[in-house]
């Protein structure tokens, strides 16, 4: 009874297999498919770049008329934005407001007559 069960061994193939190594090879086959992923997402991340570039690189002619329109209407908005302030009468308020409302949308239809009058989040 005071036998000791001595460990058994599996069978042994022609080929050992060492955890470790295996565990190496797992880690390179992952590392491999991570690196071509990322070459993938840094290509593609490039590629938008480079259209962004050209889009924003190209200078667009604004001529003498389009500048004094702009040149204007910032004049015209800021000559009622101190008239608002100034003034005491609600309804003057009320119209002045309503006057800028209608100026700021004829200008965002009309990009191109105004260039620069308001500045957008492009």
């Amino acid at each position: 009874m005071n036998e000791v069960a001595e460990p058994t061994t599996p069978p042994q193939d022609e080929q050992k297999v060492v955890a470790k190594d295996l565990f190496k090879e797992i880690l390179e086959q992952q590392e491999a498919v991570e690196v071509r992923e990322r070459a993938s997402q840094d290509e593609t991340v490039v590629v938008e770049e480079k259209k962004q570039k050209k889009s924003s690189g190209k200078r667009r002619y604004i001529s003498i008329t389009d500048r004094t329109n702009s040149t204007l209407m910032l004049l015209v908005l800021r000559r009622l934005k101190t008239a608002e302030e100034h003034s005491f009468q609600p309804d003057v308020k009320e119209n002045i407001c309503e006057a800028v409302v209608l100026l700021k949308r004829i200008i965002e239809e009309n990009k191109d007559m105004f260039p620069g009058v308001i500045k957008g989040k492009e």
